[in-house]
């Protein structure tokens, strides 16, 4: 699992981005993302907004095919109509989509 915390000091890219990235490593199969239940997602409203208020740092589970990412940061901002999250890092910040969380905790 690859992790990125609030002291990281580089700014990530997303694989994807970079030139001549086709998606897919030789050898690795498709993982299927797991199917989140109302429950579930009304968890992450109650994190996203408690993280917020408080300005504690939460701790994210993205899904990828390859391997899964979890972020440690602060939610700086909330965009309603792409769904995506601002997390903020100690030096950077990194937008993510809210269909790739799979997990999400407040950090104590």
């Amino acid at each position: 699992m690859i992790v990125r915390r609030m002291a990281d000091r580089q700014h990530h890219h997303r694989a994807s981005n970079r030139p001549g990235f086709s998606g897919q490593h030789e050898g690795v199969r498709n993982r299927e993302k797991p199917v989140l239940d109302e429950k579930r997602l009304a968890e992450f409203v109650r994190v996203i907004g408690v993280s917020m208020f408080t300005e504690k740092p939460v701790k994210i589970k993205l899904f990828r095919n390859e391997e899964d990412v979890e972020l440690i940061g602060l939610i700086d901002k909330v965009a309603t109509d792409s769904r995506q999250l601002k997390i903020g890092f100690e030096h950077t910040y990194e937008w993510i989509t809210l269909d790739d969380v799979i997990e999400m905790k407040i950090v104590l």
